[in-house]
């Protein structure tokens, strides 16, 4: 299975995204639109015939040159970067006139299409059976699902530094993760609960 792209008025011919020749699954945005985050088997352990068990990775592909190149700096240079912007923002701030009602605009997805093939990511370490994940928006963590043993937990792993550990043992079948608008708290749905 491969993961397809089409213009929502259905224009135009669908774009392999992935084109690995293995599993690619799960596929949704991230980092506002600038990744696509999905799964795949292409490193993980392979089932025959489609019988007995599979794992798979999560892997992003980002949609820009600027998002690419951001995603690979050194935990110094991104350090750097951050402070900068940082700055940059507060003089944005000084410089505008506060408008208590402005409403936020929806920016349309950009892709550039130009060595797109070249722009993916495996963003786990270990391959597992996955049940879900997300990344930040500041493009920095991974969270997600994976069993090992008995259960599936919630991981975290720094996508800078490739630092992994156990967020919560939740011990029970696969969910779903979602984070909040600002990417500081994420929900899993699990087992029939919310936490």
């Amino acid at each position: 299975t491969e993961i397809g792209l089409i213009k929502a008025d259905v224009s135009g011919e669908v774009r392999n995204m992935t084109d690995s020749g293995f599993g690619d699954y799960q596929p949704k945005w991230m980092m506002g639109g600038k990744m696509m985050l999905w799964f795949s088997s292409r490193d993980g352990k392979q089932d025959l015939a489609s019988t007995g068990s599979r794992e798979a990775d999560a892997y992003g592909l980002f949609l820009t040159q600027e998002a690419w190149q951001r995603f690979n700096l050194s935990k110094e240079e991104a350090a750097l970067l951050a402070e900068a912007e940082k700055e940059a923002k507060k003089k944005e701030e000084k410089d505008e006139k506060k408008e208590e009602d402005k409403k936020e605009e929806v920016k349309p997805v950009e892709i550039d299409w130009n060595r797109i093939e070249d722009r993916k990511a495996r963003l786990t370490i270990h391959s597992s059976s996955l049940s879900d994940a997300v990344v930040t928006p500041d493009g920095e963590t991974l969270l997600y699902l994976s069993r090992f043993e008995k259960g599936f937990d919630l991981w975290k792993t720094n996508l800078r530094t490739k630092e992994t550990a156990i967020l919560a043992k939740m011990g029970g079948s696969g969910g779903s993760l979602t984070l909040d608008a600002e990417g500081k708290n994420v929900y899993v749905l699990a087992g029939g609960k919310m936490s």
